[in-house]
């Protein structure tokens, strides 16, 4: 959405659309059969990226933008945790796939 926003093509949008949507899906595809271990390498990303995207962030933000009760820090410290070590070993678990398959 963002590069067929960025063209100046308003009349025929939708063959635009179509072509760069399948350009991004083929080279996707060629990007994935090329790189042997790309799987892991999303994997990866998605471990580290994901979780602190997903949820340590939103529960530091509100942290810092609201002023919780004890019950809710409580219950934000342990989402915290629990976020923190998902990722922690998601990240250990792709990065040890990865090193194993070079």
């Amino acid at each position: 959405m963002a590069i067929e926003d960025k063209l100046p093509l308003r009349k025929r949008k939708f063959i635009v659309s179509y072509f760069i949507r399948t350009f991004l899906v083929i080279s996707t595809v060629i990007v994935a059969l090329t790189i042997p271990f790309f799987g892991y390498v999303m994997t990866f990303t998605g471990a580290l990226l994901g979780v602190t995207v997903s949820i340590l962030l939103p529960c530091l933000c509100y942290l810092k933008i609201k002023k919780p009760s004890y019950l809710e820090v409580m219950f934000i410290g342990m989402v915290l945790v629990c976020g923190s070590s998902i990722a922690i070993s998601g990240t250990y678990t792709s990065l040890k796939n990865i090193i194993s398959h070079v």
